[in-house]
């Protein structure tokens, strides 16, 4: 008896399992109610995205893109009647076109750093910060019209002559900028969409990503961004408008059958890509290498046809319907209204070509999976200032709009700023006494989302070619996080 209870095994209490409770009828409501919820709030979820996503389309369609090729038929129609009357037609698009991005690429630092809300009042810096965008879309016009009149003149436009020169001209671009995977630069309004941010309104994406602090290779790399890769894009969109221009119901006579068919099947097409988008991005994401490069530009290919045949419809029509009886009144008006349209609506940036994207780089903002996000950027409160950026859309943001200080925004963004502060000395005491130091990524109960700490490289749409403007852009974070900075608050 003894040796039995010798051979006996004492549990510790701490390592004791409670038994195993009977779920009553009460819990077992707490759960459903639990599941219901969920699955009611996963529901609201998917019809938010829905809807804002459907208004992103009719957005996209029925007034971007108008306003986008309104400014690019003008000024390029204007470049074509002034250009052929003083003689310099297309060098003097050349020159323009590739000078002034070149410039605008060169000096994008400077211009951030001096060019920005926090440097200079609002009202200053959202004009000079839209007349430089303007600027930057007037040389992105020309560098287009420019290449693409020259290739015109010297290997043809009609007959066979025309159809072997848009061919090859197609061909050579898709070859290299697949091989330097900048395909996806093909991509326009209205199934890629931009919007003027402050934070990110003169950033222009390198290639290779160069640093500024390497002048040399910066340099090279603007050259290489603005010459090689815009021109492959320009020889994309010339081949496969020219092949319409000769196939697609050729003649005068059939000019506003041909407008009519190009812009049905571009529309088409894009709403097509619009439904597809998110769940070909889902496919990609479960794939790499190889095969995932393949499916991307594949994809890529097809919204660039719809993209073309969509542009080439609704230029055409304004050719047809829009007519004045002078001669540039209506290129005249087209620009005025487009840049008028686009400066009001905050899209500026959709018209300029601007900036060089690397094709299946994933920069975790969403942009992959829904191309064009404008109605759907209200629901997010991503920088202090409310989005869009213009000052006449502030007041269309409101807290209850974008979900901030409702309930049913509080478990994304909300703070309780009226609750119990907690004491910093007793709580930071265990760590003095054990000679231990905050962490760097611990929470401020008034800065939620760390801004105070984290590197700015890291947010959307912030370029990282530079990191020496830390403390100028300290400047962009809220006020209670500045003072916190400067007398040195201590972190929970």
């Amino acid at each position: 008896m003894e040796a039995e209870i010798n051979r006996a095994v004492i549990v510790p209490p701490s390592k004791c399992r409670p038994a195993a409770q009977i779920p009553t009828s009460t819990s077992r409501k707490k759960i459903n109610n639990k599941d219901r919820n969920k699955k009611s709030s996963e529901s609201e979820l998917k019809d938010s995205t829905l809807c804002y996503r459907m208004s992103d389309v009719v957005l996209s369609l029925g007034l971007i893109l108008p306003l986008v090729i309104g400014f690019w038929r003008g000024v390029w129609q204007l470049m074509d009647i002034y250009s052929a009357r003083w003689g310099v037609d297309p060098w003097l698009s050349i020159g323009t076109g590739y000078i002034i991005p070149f410039l605008l690429y060169w000096l994008q630092e400077p211009l951030r750093s001096t060019i920005h809300p926090s440097r200079m009042n609002f009202g200053l810096f959202y004009i000079f910060s839209r007349c430089l965008l303007l600027v930057h879309s007037f040389g992105s016009v020309n560098q287009w019209r420019g290449l693409w009149v020259l290739l015109d003149i010297y290997t043809g436009v009609e007959g066979t002559k025309g159809a072997q020169s848009a061919i090859v001209s197609l061909v050579v671009g898709v070859f290299f900028s697949v091989i330097l995977r900048t395909f996806c630069n093909v991509l326009a309004p209205p199934l890629c969409v931009f919007v003027d941010e402050g934070n990110s309104i003169h950033d222009c994406p390198l290639r290779f990503k160069t640093s500024p602090r390497f002048q040399c290779r910066y340099f090279l790399d603007c050259i290489f961004s603005v010459v090689v890769i815009a021109s492959l894009v320009v020889c994309c969109w010339r081949g496969v408008w020219n092949l319409a221009d000769i196939y697609l119901y050729p003649g005068v006579e059939n000019e506003m059958k041909s407008a009519l068919a190009s812009l049905s099947f571009g529309y088409g097409l894009c709403l097509l890509m619009f439904i597809v988008q998110p769940y070909v991005h889902r496919l990609e994401m479960s794939l790499s290498g190889l095969a995932r490069l393949v499916i991307f530009d594949t994809l890529t290919f097809l919204q660039f046809l719809g993209c073309v045949f969509a542009w080439r419809g609704l230029w055409n029509s304004y050719n047809i319907l829009v007519v004045f009886e002078t001669e540039t009144t209506s290129e005249w008006v087209t620009t005025l209204v487009g840049a008028a349209g686009a400066v009001l609506f905050g899209c500026v940036s959709a018209i300029v070509v601007r900036g060089i994207s690397i094709d299946c780089e994933d920069n975790g903002d969403g942009f992959d999976e829904w191309s064009i996000p404008y109605i759907s950027l209200l629901k997010t409160r991503i920088y202090d200032v409310p989005f869009p950026e213009p000052w006449v859309c502030r007041y269309l943001c409101t807290a209850q709009k974008m979900n901030i200080g409702t309930d049913k925004g509080k478990h994304r963004h909300h703070v309780n700023t009226n609750s119990v502060k907690p004491d910093y000395e007793a709580s930071s005491t265990p760590l003095k006494q054990m000679n231990l130091q905050p962490q760097k990524n611990s929470v401020h109960p008034e800065d939620p989302f760390n801004l105070s700490h984290n590197r700015f490289s890291d947010f959307p749409n912030i370029d990282s070619s530079s990191e020496e403007e830390l403390g100028m852009r300290t400047s962009m974070l809220p006020s209670h996080i500045q003072e916190d900075d400067t007398t040195g608050t201590q972190e929970v």
